[in-house]
């Protein structure tokens, strides 16, 4: 027997350019709503299309996988912790990105992107490996427009701090 979930994935709403769109906007509402309502900040270390869902009453989006959900300050206690490394990724937690002293090679930095970046690389940019796209994400679309590209490729890029043209 299966149970039906109370809230359908993003991944199964994705449709037309504008519907599109809309669940990009009420991802990014999401995001501003909880950086206002804590007062620690979080950090959302896995994030995945199908870790997002619409909710058919209220027609918000909602979290459905918070399993590496955690205080930034934890986040930071892990990507920091002097472990061993010899490339950024080895003191990587999941999706939240840290860097390796190259002088030490030790993880001893905090978390260098943020939720925004996150779900810039992982959601509207969609997944990669090796420079090729396994699965194209919601704002990767064939109308969209190459400025749009552009920018969510730099809002993505957790070496930019934040600092876009």
């Amino acid at each position: 027997r299966t149970c039906r979930p109370h809230a359908r994935t993003v991944v199964s709403e994705e449709g037309s350019w504008p519907a599109r769109i809309k669940l990009a906007v009420l991802i990014l509402d999401l995001l501003q709503e909880i950086d206002n309502s804590l007062s620690e900040g979080f950090s959302f270390c896995d994030v995945k299309p199908s870790h997002f869902g619409l909710s058919p009453s209220s027609g918000k989006i909602k979290f459905l996988d918070l399993d590496v959900a955690l205080p930034r300050a934890i986040v930071n206690t892990v990507t920091a912790d002097g472990s061993s490394c010899r490339v950024n990724s080895d003191c990587n937690l999941f999706d939240c990105r840290s860097r390796c002293n190259t002088d030490t090679h030790r993880c001893d930095s905090p978390q260098t992107n943020d939720n925004l970046q996150i779900v810039c690389e992982k959601i509207f940019l969609g997944w990669t490996v090796s420079g090729s796209v396994i699965m194209p994400g919601l704002l990767m679309a064939p109308q969209t427009p190459s400025t749009l590209a552009s920018l969510l490729r730099q809002c993505a890029d957790s070496d930019s701090d934040g600092v876009f043209p």
